[in-house]
Parts: C-alpha cells; structure tokens; sequence
C-alpha cells in the first residue's frame, strides 16, 4: 500500500528527510544527489532528489511506458518544495543485495549485458540470456524509449543535457517466483553538453532508429585541449 506522504509537501530538502525518518522509514543511502527511503510492510521506496528536472524526466519515462516490464512502476511523484522531488516506486533489488553465490551469478552477466546494450549493442550475450523474442523484444522497446527520451531533451539546448547512464549500478532486480529480472533502475544522468556527447546521442538515434532534431544552435561545450 502506498505511504500517505501529504505532509512533505511544502518542505525543504533537510525536512523531508527527517519527517520520513521520524515516520519510520529506513535511511537506505544516497547517490547522485538522490536519497532513498524503505518502511518495512511496504512494497515499495521513497526517494527524494536535490536534481528534480532529472527526477522529473525519469518518472516521465516511466509513466510513458508503463507496460515494458523494463522500467520500473511508479506509484506516486510530486514536488516538495521548488528544489526537492519526491519519488514513490516499486520497491526493487541491487546487484550487492542479491543472494551470494560461490559461482558467477546470472543477475551480474544480465547487469553488465543491459548497460552496456545501448551503448555498445551487445545483442550476442543478450540472445544467450533471453529465453524469448518477446523479452527481447520488450528490451529493444526499452532501450529505444530511452534514447528518444534523450534525444527529446538535446533539443533543449543549454549547458548540460540528458544522457543514458552506461553502468551496471544503474540496473536493478525485480523478485518474482524466486527469480530476479533486470531493471532499469535509473539510466539518466544530467552531463556537460560537448560536441562528443552530441556526436554519441546522435549515434545512438540511428542504431535504434529514433529521430534525432537538428542540432539546436547552442555551442556546446568544448574540451580544453591537453
């Protein structure tokens, strides 16, 4: 059941995190600027974020495609304060939580094979570990979703932009039946707008096929020369 969280609303960052401590909610860590929340009995997560445009187009992106078993559920977002995003998701499983194993575990070729999808397409070792077209299918969906959601964003111009996140910490587990399958847990990330990250969007909107705009008349910016 989702928590009743009317009461962050109008509250600075510090705020929310100590009303949700003083609810009960567990102090989970934090990264990128994010910090996430668990109550036991829940079925799901709180995550507060200090970056809410990037918040905000990560929810987006899930809210559009809500049927990809790919993306995460979202349960409720809104706006705390002008600086805080409050997230309200599924509650899902990193990589370093999941069960030990004495061998290599199939969950860390699924994590290193779905980061490095989009960016380097290895479709080889992604037709090993699938055992459907379908599910194949589902992932290339996803990974198009995501590269549109990016291109979208390039047209904005400014100094940073949306880009796709190429880690394995970005992928999480969700648990069903005793079997764990990837996620994308968060695949954005707000980075400098330069003329390679342009350049690697754009490839990355011809591999899978995604229109990509014009280039938006903003000089991105240029790496100092060694």
């Amino acid at each position: 059941m989702k928590p009743d969280l009317s009461d962050l609303k109008d509250k600075n960052y510090e705020d929310v995190r100590r009303t949700l401590l003083d609810k009960g909610f567990e102090h989970l860590g934090c990264r990128d600027s994010v910090c996430t929340f668990y109550k036991s009995g829940k079925d799901c997560i709180v995550k507060i974020s200090r970056r809410p445009e990037t918040a905000q187009d990560f929810v987006a992106l899930c809210q559009e495609n809500e049927d990809n078993p790919y993306f995460p559920r979202i349960y409720d977002h809104f706006m705390a304060d002008n600086d805080t995003h409050v997230t309200v998701m599924e509650r899902l499983t990193v990589l370093s939580e999941l069960p030990k194993s004495d061998t290599r575990r199939p969950e860390e070729g699924w994590a290193d094979a779905f980061a490095s999808f989009i960016s380097k397409s290895r479709t080889h070792s992604l037709h090993e570990l699938f055992r459907s077209s379908a599910e194949f299918s589902s992932l290339r969906a996803a990974a198009s979703a995501i590269v549109a959601h990016v291109a979208k964003d390039l047209k904005k111009g400014g100094a940073t932009c949306l880009y796709y996140k190429p880690s394995p910490d970005s992928i999480m587990f969700r648990s069903h039946n005793g079997e764990f399958h990837p996620v994308f847990g968060n695949p954005l990330q707000q980075v400098p707008r330069t003329a390679q990250v342009e350049e690697n969007i754009r490839a990355l909107c011809k591999r899978f096929d995604v229109p990509c705009p014009a280039n938006s008349g903003q000089k991105p910016e240029k790496k100092p020369s060694p």
